[in-house]
């Protein structure tokens, strides 16, 4: 292995790494006694499907709102019918996976890991402090895609014409970071 994979590796296993770190934290995912075995296979499925999808999107043409709103449902889908037996009530909610995929993408994007923008931005704790009131939920428990919208839209409208929802999410996390408040 040439030095350059060996960076591509480590580089990409810290980006997996961030996003277990982010994904898993505050979230109850697995049932009471599930085996590390099995937590080890659900892992080993993150691992490598979150590559997959950022791929699949890379190659889109035209990627927006909607086309993200379904990869994350179908996301949730794909997992819940996989690990069924080992999630909590049997389902990888919509809040779960957004957070892993935004996440994912966020990390790739600022490790230049990819080079495509992120179009929406992990919404977790920091994040819903920032919108209305009248949107917030915790991103533990949501499962609607109708939630993930609204989440959406009010980041869009709190985060000004000028700026992306990743722009805009970025700023909040670096001031968190300042405050010593990064724990989402």
């Amino acid at each position: 292995m040439t030095s350059k994979e060996i960076k591509a590796n480590v580089i990409g296993g810290m980006v997996i790494r961030l996003t277990f770190d982010g994904g898993f934290q505050r979230s109850k995912i697995y049932k009471p006694n599930v085996s590390d075995a099995k937590r080890k296979e659900f892992r080993a499925f993150l691992t490598s499907e979150l590559p997959k999808i950022l791929l699949a999107i890379e190659r889109r043409k035209k990627y927006n709102d909607r086309d993200h709103c379904k990869m994350i449902e179908k996301f949730s889908s794909n997992v819940s019918c996989r690990f069924s037996t080992i999630i909590h009530k049997k389902k990888f909610r919509i809040g779960n996976a957004q957070k892993f995929l935004n996440l994912y993408w966020k990390v790739a994007w600022l490790s230049k890991t990819t080079s495509l923008k992120p179009i929406h931005c992990p919404f977790d704790s920091i994040i819903m402090k920032k919108l209305p009131k009248n949107v917030r939920v915790s991103w533990t428990q949501f499962d609607t895609i109708e939630e993930y919208k609204a989440l959406v839209k009010a980041a869009k409208e709190t985060g000004g014409k000028h700026r992306t929802i990743a722009d805009w999410e970025m700023k909040i996390y670096w001031d968190a970071i300042n405050s010593g408040k990064q724990n989402a």
